[in-house]
C-alpha cells in the first residue's frame, strides 16, 4: 500500500534549525531592549541625584551668602579653607555662625549650639577663601567653592562658587549706620 502524497507537494509546518534561528533572533532583540531600557534607567537615576546634589548646594549657598552680606565681622577664617566663623543678624540678633567642612560634609553651628549638616557628598573641604580690602584691615570679601560629587555613576564633580561682599562691615568701616 502507498502513503498518498499532499496534492500540491510540500509539507506542512517548521523544522527544528528554523525555530532555533527563530528563538535566537528574538532572544537578541529582547536582549538589545532591556540592555537599552537599563541604561535609560541608569541615566535618569544619575539626572535626579545631580539635580538633588545642585538644589541641595544652591540652598546652601544661598543661605550663606545672605549671612555673610549681612555680617558684621569676619571672627575666623581659617587658613586651611575648612572654616569660617562669622558674626550676622539671625531673626534680628546678632549671632555667632561657624561653617566647618570636614570630610565629605559640610556643617553649621549656629549661636554656639549643635553643629548640624547642611551639605554632604563634598569632594574637596577648600570651601572658604577669605580677601582683605586694601584700604581697610580685615575681611572684606569670602569666596566659598563649593565643590559635591553626587552618589550616582557616572563619576562627576559639580561645582558652585560665589563671592561675598560683606556690606554691613563697610558700612561700619566707613563710618555709616550698621
Amino acid at each position: 500500500m502507498s502513503v498518498p502524497e499532499p496534492s500540491d507537494g510540500t509539507e506542512d509546518g517548521y523544522t527544528i534549525v528554523e525555530m532555533m534561528i527563530t528563538s535566537a533572533l528574538l532572544i537578541l532583540v529582547v536582549i538589545s531592549v532591556l540592555s537599552a531600557l537599563e541604561n535609560v534607567s541608569s541615566a535618569q537615576a544619575f539626572q535626579a541625584d545631580r539635580t538633588n546634589a545642585i538644589d541641595d548646594m544652591r540652598n546652601v549657598l544661598n543661605r550663606m551668602t545672605r549671612d555673610l552680606r549681612q555680617a558684621t565681622a569676619i571672627n575666623d577664617c581659617g587658613t586651611d579653607s575648612a572654616t569660617i566663623s562669622y558674626t550676622t543678624a539671625i531673626n534680628g540678633t546678632s549671632t555667632a555662625v561657624i561653617y566647618t567642612a570636614s570630610g565629605t560634609s559640610l556643617s553649621r553651628t549656629e549661636g554656639g549650639g549643635t553643629a548640624f549638616t547642611v551639605l554632604q557628598n563634598l569632594a574637596s573641604t577648600q570651601v572658604f577663601t577669605c580677601t582683605s580690602a586694601t584700604d581697610v584691615t580685615g575681611v572684606q570679601w569670602v569666596n566659598i567653592d563649593l565643590n559635591v560629587t553626587p552618589r550616582k555613576l557616572p563619576s562627576t564633580t559639580l561645582e558652585l562658587q560665589s563671592e561675598v561682599n560683606l556690606r554691613n562691615r563697610t558700612a561700619i568701616l566707613a563710618g555709616g549706620a550698621s
